[in-house]
């Protein structure tokens, strides 16, 4: 998965970014393991790999965006539409004297708001010019006309949408036009968390009242829990009780959005590697080849399925085979959360 963080300029989004396993200094996309999987680590004792390759999020944190207003904005952000699959809004809940913001009050529902109409002005960018380019190529008699008279009415529902300030995640599509629109890696169609950084507990702002399609809401004090990881296990313990805190948010933050975006894992395994894949959830057995290497998804013919519970239980692959728990499927499958899967194809 790749993970945007986006966010105003001082958002607290870098400093995320960094508590996150992110190194500025040397670059602005970070890949962390989402190793937290029991399932993973029995495979790994069960095959002993020789390569174990487990879930990640490459986070990227795209550079903070200027007071609203500015073009620069969508063109920052049409600039990495197809670097990332889903966003995470970083809003901050805090006030300082250390940087200087345009508007200095920390106001988290007027900084949500205002990056969704920037996401919504970067996609109605790239719709209006598209809508542009189609409406002069329609005219002309060739083999794909009718095939662009009707993306050019969908594109200009998709316009008409964004001019009234609605994402297109937003819109009542048919599939047909969803497969279009999903085409154009619109920023307001991809997976939305919101992360309030550190919060003002005395302003009484509710990160769950903040409105916006948001698949999560979360409000992290991340300067706080950035040091105490790196205390010791015992002095961690008497901080946190001291402070009322019962758990820490960062250690499974990537693993919490990964469930709350509709993500499943799926499993490859052998001797020589146990790789953990992620696909969204309701996603078919040939869009989980694809996700494996494109030569599978193209020479398909079926995916042999054994789900981890059976699998754990018979012993591995040999002993489901031998009782009958493996199941032969085809590209319309649905996936399972933690089938193992082995792809019959030719090519």
């Amino acid at each position: 998965m790749k993970l945007g963080l986006v966010g105003f300029a001082g958002s607290g989004k870098t400093t995320l970014f960094t508590a996150l396993g992110g190194d500025p200094a040397v670059g602005n996309v970070a890949t962390v393991a989402l190793d937290r999987d029991s399932r993973y680590h029995w495979l790994c004792r069960h095959y002993d790999p020789k390569k174990r390759t487990p879930a990640s999020f490459a986070v990227h944190d795209l550079a903070g965006l200027p007071p609203p207003g500015e073009e620069a904005s969508a063109a920052k952000l049409s600039a990495v539409r197809d670097d990332v699959e889903c966003l995470l809004f970083v809003v901050r809940g805090f006030e300082t004297d250390d940087y200087f913001y345009p508007r200095p009050a920390a106001d988290p529902a007027r900084d949500t708001a205002d990056l969704i109409a920037e996401l919504i002005l970067a996609d109605l960018a790239i719709a209006m010019r598209r809508v542009e380019k189609l409406e002069v190529s329609v005219t002309k008699p060739t083999p794909k006309q009718e095939e662009e008279k009707r993306e050019l009415a969908i594109l200009r529902k998709v316009q008409a949408a964004l001019e009234n300030e609605i994402p297109t995640k937003q819109m009542d599509l048919t599939a047909d036009e969803e497969k279009v629109v999903r085409g154009y890696s619109f920023l307001t169609w991809k997976p939305w968390s919101l992360l309030l950084a550190e919060p003002d507990e005395g302003s009484g702002v509710s990160v769950g009242a903040i409105e916006g399609p948001f698949e999560a809401r979360l409000s992290i004090r991340v300067r706080l829990e950035t040091e105490l990881m790196e205390l010791p296990d015992d002095e961690r313990a008497v901080f946190m009780e001291e402070m009322g805190l019962t758990d820490l948010i960062l250690p499974h933050l990537l693993d919490d959005l990964f469930r709350a975006m509709g993500m499943i894992r799926f499993y490859t395994v052998n001797e020589k590697e146990v790789h953990v894949w992620e696909i969204r959830k309701g996603s078919t057995a040939l869009e989980a080849a694809g996700r494996i290497h494109t030569d599978l998804a193209r020479g398909f013919i079926r995916a042999e399925i054994f789900p981890f519970t059976d699998f754990r239980k018979a012993g591995g692959e040999r002993a489901m085979k031998a009782a009958g728990l493996m199941r032969l499927e085809g590209k319309e499958y649905v996936v399972e959360d933690g089938d193992i899967i082995v792809v019959r194809f030719s090519v």
